[in-house]
C-alpha cells in the first residue's frame, strides 16, 4: 500500500534553473571563470550545491572555496527570483492531501534554500523537508529517504519518490521505495530511460494517473 508521496525539488516541484544559473554565473565571474548557459546548468544539476560549481568551473579548481562560499550567499539571497512551480504541480499536490497520502520534500539542495522556497511556494503542504546540510548523506544515497520513511511513520516500501534525473532513480533503487519520473525536468525521457526508469510523466497531471495505476493495479 502507497501512504506517503515524496518529491525531488529541483525539476519536479519547482523550474529553479534560471536563478540557480544566475548564481553560479555571479559567483564564477568574480573569480575570473567563464560563465555557464543555460543547458549546462540544467546538466549540471542533481548532486548538490558544491558539485554543481564543481562541474561549472570545468576542472580548474583553484578557486571552488570561494566561489562556493559566494554562491551560497547569492543564491540563498536570490533563490526566488524566477522560480516558479511547473504548471499542474499545485492540482497535484491537492489532489494528494484530498486522498490522504503523508507528504514530504526530499533534496540534495541546501536545506535553508530548501526549506525557504518549500515554505514560499507550498506553505504548510509539506511537513517534512530533508536537505543538504542536516548530517544526513545525501542522494543516491538512501539515508535520506529511510529518515523520511522514520519521520512520516511510514515502511520505505510504502513511499513513492518523484524525481526528474538518473540520481533520483539510483535513489530509489537503493531505497528500494517505488519511483515515478519526470522529463519536464532537468533530463530528457532519453537519459531517464537509459538510468532504469521505467514510470516517467511528461507533464505533472500524469502523475496522479500513474499513481492511481499503482494503487489500483489498472
Amino acid at each position: 500500500m502507497i501512504k506517503a508521496v515524496v518529491f525531488d525539488l529541483d525539476g519536479t516541484l519547482l523550474n529553479t534553473i534560471k536563478d540557480l544559473q544566475e548564481a553560479v554565473n555571479y559567483s564564477v565571474s568574480k573569480y575570473g571563470y567563464e560563465k555557464i548557459t543555460y543547458d549546462q546548468a540544467k546538466n549540471y544539476i542533481g548532486n548538490g550545491i558544491r558539485k554543481l560549481i564543481e562541474r561549472s568551473l570545468n576542472g580548474n579548481l583553484d578557486k571552488i572555496n570561494e566561489v562556493f562560499e559566494e554562491f551560497k550567499e547569492y543564491y540563498f539571497n536570490n533563490c526566488n527570483n524566477y522560480t516558479k512551480p511547473y504548471d499542474g504541480i499545485l492540482e497535484v499536490i491537492n489532489y494528494l492531501k484530498n486522498n490522504n497520502f503523508k507528504l514530504a520534500v526530499v533534496s540534495n539542495k541546501n536545506v535553508h534554500s530548501l526549506n525557504f522556497l518549500v515554505k514560499e511556494h507550498f506553505k504548510d503542504s509539506f511537513p517534512i523537508v530533508i536537505g543538504d546540510g542536516e548530517g544526513i548523506k545525501r542522494k543516491p544515497a538512501p539515508d535520506a529517504l529511510i529518515e523520511c520513511a522514520k519521520r512520516l511513520n511510514v515502511n520505505v516500501e510504502e513511499i513513492v519518490y518523484i524525481g526528474d534525473s538518473d540520481v533520483d532513480v539510483i535513489t530509489v533503487k537503493n531505497t528500494g521505495c517505488k519511483g515515478i519520473y519526470v522529463d519536464y525536468g532537468y533530463r530528457s525521457k532519453e537519459d531517464l530511460v537509459s538510468s532504469g526508469a521505467e514510470v516517467i510523466c511528461s507533464n505533472p497531471i500524469d502523475i496522479i494517473n500513474e499513481l492511481e495505476v499503482m494503487i489500483n493495479g489498472y
